[in-house]
């Protein structure tokens, strides 16, 4: 992987694999992705973020952001069953 202003992407040209730090799904959600972070949703498939904002109640949040990639895109979705 390799980090760049606008996201992390795969080294090699034949993979197109890439986290775009301006996707609108973490943005919204005022996620920052550190490479730490983004090294943990790689190996385990998910990393704990703390302090998402909610538009809806403005309040701040923890969940588990997990990463899903079908070989096309990367998408996202959040568990709340943080403990």
């Amino acid at each position: 992987m390799t980090e760049s202003k606008k996201g992390f992407f795969c080294e090699g040209s034949a993979c197109r694999f890439a986290i775009w730090r301006d996707n609108p799904y973490l943005t919204g959600k005022r996620a920052v992705l550190t490479p730490e972070a983004v090294s943990r949703l790689l190996a385990d498939g998910r990393v704990l973020m703390r302090g998402l904002h909610s538009k809806r109640t403005g309040n701040d949040y923890d969940a588990w952001l997990v990463l899903h990639d079908d070989g096309e895109r990367v998408r996202f979705e959040l568990d709340f069953n943080v403990e």
